[in-house]
């Protein structure tokens, strides 16, 4: 019988072939991890809050430059 090709990913950390579990916060996926190790697999956190912050600080700095 063949070998099948394995379905999943490589870990970063223990390069096992995996299939990564997710973890969950307010039911947003957060990140992936390997079931074996428990290393990082995938990050899916964007911290949307701090961007929207620097660009409104960009846009009133803009706003009052323009002002003067």
């Amino acid at each position: 019988m063949n070998n099948p090709k394995p379905n999943g990913v490589i870990c970063p950390c223990c390069k096992r072939n995996i299939v990564p579990r997710m973890s969950f916060w307010d039911g947003e996926p957060r990140a992936s991890w390997c079931p074996f190790c428990g290393g990082k697999v995938q990050d899916c956190y964007t911290n949307s809050g701090i961007l929207g912050f620097l660009f409104l600080l960009v846009v009133v700095a803009l706003f009052i430059y323009a002002s003067q």
